[in-house]
């Protein structure tokens, strides 16, 4: 599997690629629910990828403990150079590896669940969910698929995806199902994109 140095080749070029494609589209709908983020929070992002997200949390929020885990060795190099005001640990490794007994307050993930088969993420959602509390919160953005043009562009990036980093998923996984499965609620959403990136806010 080829998942690492797939992303390691990616990253010098991962946030270009995506404002070619995509334009402001993609780091506005990852920024659009951080205002809701607790004071002090305690916070799990997965699948970083650069970083720069940290450096938009730390603007509205700095007294935050943040463990950031990618896969990636050169996403994590990439992402511990940011210049933030919060408390971060990186972790290069998937959700497996965070340790055993850690609860978060904020879950992250943006582009994350579409990686994954519709198999591995339900699983991959259960042991997310092991890591929240009562209180905890979900911010997830993330493809949808509603249109034709939908099913193009998920095709084309599926097989470019495949083939650079050998990702599990092959098809844009019922990715909303797998949080509902586990008591999550959506509690508000944004579309992007003409309804391409969907960012919603989650509460159990």
């Amino acid at each position: 599997m080829k998942t690492s140095s797939g992303f390691d080749f990616l990253a010098p070029a991962y946030d270009w690629m995506a404002r070619l494609v995509f334009g402001k589209a993609i780091t506005e709908s990852q920024t659009g629910f951080l205002n809701r983020i607790p004071v002090g929070a305690n916070i799990l992002i997965l699948g970083g990828g650069t970083g720069w997200l940290l450096e938009k949390i730390s603007e509205q929020n700095r007294s935050c403990k943040i463990l950031y885990v990618d896969v990636s060795e050169e996403m994590i190099k990439r992402s511990s150079l940011r210049k933030t005001q919060d408390e971060i640990q990186f972790l290069q490794g998937s959700v497996e590896d965070i340790p055993i007994g850690s609860t978060f307050d904020v879950i992250i993930t943006n582009f994350y669940l579409d990686l994954f088969s519709d198999r591995s993420l339900r699983l991959i959602v259960q042991q997310i969910h092991r890591h929240t509390r009562p209180s905890s919160i979900w911010l997830v953005t993330d493809f949808v698929e509603n249109t034709w043009w939908h099913r193009v562009m998920l095709k084309v990036m599926y097989i470019f995806f495949r083939i650079v980093t050998g990702i599990d998923g092959s098809h844009l996984p019922a990715w909303n199902d797998s949080l509902l499965a586990q008591g999550w609620t959506k509690a508000a959403e944004q579309v992007r994109f003409k309804g391409f990136i969907n960012t919603s806010f989650w509460v159990r």
